[in-house]
């Protein structure tokens, strides 16, 4: 029976070697290593920034256009002196407020999920595997769905911290105008310090939750777990993260300030001719810089999630060391499909009241061979005597004459018919058997 096997599923490249030193890093290590890790996979971490930005850039034009349009639309009885109703623009600026509110929504979860590749894709670089899309894309499975809480707090937070912080000034608006300038004056330092505030936690709470795209794509944790795992990962570390993350975006934000102050000042030397050869030469800047200025985002956003990558790495590393932390492997993300192995085929079955087979008989060789007799019958001659002799056949018997005819002519004697032997003319025809005479009659046949 032939035995049915599965195939081999395909075997996976081999890893390359660790861009990581050994922890504990130093920032000046942790900057070289994020420089690494960007050189391997450079060009798959362009793709994967500069494409859901230009989904999100898009998508929110096209809600500006949408939510424009429509209060646009709701006051365009004012060229015609008629002013619309209030429920009209009422209804203008509520299908605006929703359409922005989708686009917000649509492009946070862009945002995760393109953050989630990002940063798996940065987390298996740096241990030496080299993962496809597909395989990122099956690690980050589900990102979204498990950040639905942290998007809606985003969201509700973001729309009522400004209001809170101009609350102050939006109070003291009303009161008699003798004392405007006294409210007002007080409403602003009001304004100030609580903006302050506010800027002092967000520091706070973005250094302690430095690690939530790390906990959301590699743990694989929802929202309101990632952020406890990064609140405990950053434990006791606040100033040293604190302090790698600032030089990081210091740098950056150099590199932006250099690269805008050169395009800005081409710009405006080009803009301040007034050739129609300097003009066109300024149209042509400012686009160049648009997209120079796409493609440096692109750069700046893969940078930063790689950087608190390796972050992320030396601070569990350290974390072991300290021994404030269980034993950290790094999650394994499957490269490719796992078959289960061949079950094997049970053994033949014994049966223990079957008799055991007799030994065989020993070997024993053939006789020579011998030609086999001729077989005898009963009275038949020796082989050595001659055969008997034939009798001989017993002659012909002649022919009987012929009787005479009753004619008496010589020609009705009977004779044979012999081929060829035509009669000649004036002779009886003997071919026949009977002669001219019309009164012989003809032998019988």
């Amino acid at each position: 029976m032939r035995r049915m096997t599965t195939p081999l599923p395909p075997m996976a490249p081999p890893p390359l070697p660790t861009v990581l030193p050994p922890s504990p890093m130093t920032v000046g290590q942790a900057l070289s290593s994020t420089l690494q890790i960007l050189k391997r996979r450079f060009g798959f971490f362009v793709a994967l920034a500069l494409v859901p930005g230009l989904l999100v850039g898009l998508l929110f034009t096209v809600a500006f256009a949408l939510g424009g349009s429509a209060v646009i639309g709701s006051l365009m009885g004012l060229s015609s002196g008629r002013l619309p109703s209030g429920g009209q623009v009422a209804g203008a600026l509520l299908l605006g407020a929703l359409v922005m509110l989708v686009a917000v929504f649509a492009g946070l979860a862009i945002e995760i999920k393109a953050h989630g590749l990002i940063t798996l894709l940065a987390h298996e670089t740096a241990l030496g595997r080299t993962p496809d899309f597909a395989a990122l894309n099956a690690g980050t499975r589900g990102i979204v769905g498990r950040s639905i809480v942290l998007m809606i707090a985003a969201t509700v937070g973001g729309a009522l911290l400004p209001v809170v912080i101009y609350a102050p000034i939006l109070l003291a608006i009303p009161g008699p105008s003798s004392s405007a300038f006294e409210r007002l004056a007080t409403a602003f330092v009001f304004t100030m310090l609580l903006g302050a505030a506010a800027g002092l936690a967000s520091t706070y709470l973005t250094v302690r939750w430095i690690y939530l795209n790390q906990c959301l794509a590699i743990e694989g944790k929802d929202g309101i777990a990632a952020l406890g795992s990064s609140w405990r990962i950053t434990r006791g570390e606040f100033w040293r993260t604190f302090g790698w993350y600032l030089l990081a975006t210091t740098a950056i934000t150099l590199v932006v300030w250099i690269v805008t102050t050169l395009f800005t000042g081409l710009s405006g030397g080009l803009s301040s001719s007034r050739s129609s050869l300097g003009s066109s030469l300024s149209g042509g800047a400012a686009l160049l810089f648009l997209i120079f200025f796409g493609l440096l985002v692109a750069l700046i956003v893969p940078a930063l999630m790689t950087y608190t990558t390796v972050m992320y790495i030396d601070q569990q590393r350290r974390l072991q060391l300290a021994g404030g932390a269980p034993q950290w492997t790094p999650p394994v993300q499957p490269a490719a499909q796992q078959f289960p192995a061949t079950q094997p085929f049970p053994a033949t079955q014994q049966y223990s009241s079957a008799p055991p087979y007799p030994p065989a008989p020993p070997f024993q060789p053939a006789p020579p061979f011998q030609p086999a007799q001729p077989q005898r019958f009963a009275g038949a001659p020796a082989p050595s005597a001659p055969p008997p002799a034939w009798p001989a056949a017993p002659a012909a018997p002649s022919a009987p004459a012929a009787p005479a005819g009753p004619s008496g002519t010589p020609g009705s004697t009977w004779a044979p018919y012999v081929p060829g032997s035509a009669p000649a003319p004036g002779t009886p025809d003997v071919r026949y058997g009977y002669g001219p005479d019309a009164g012989d009659p003809p032998p019988p046949r």
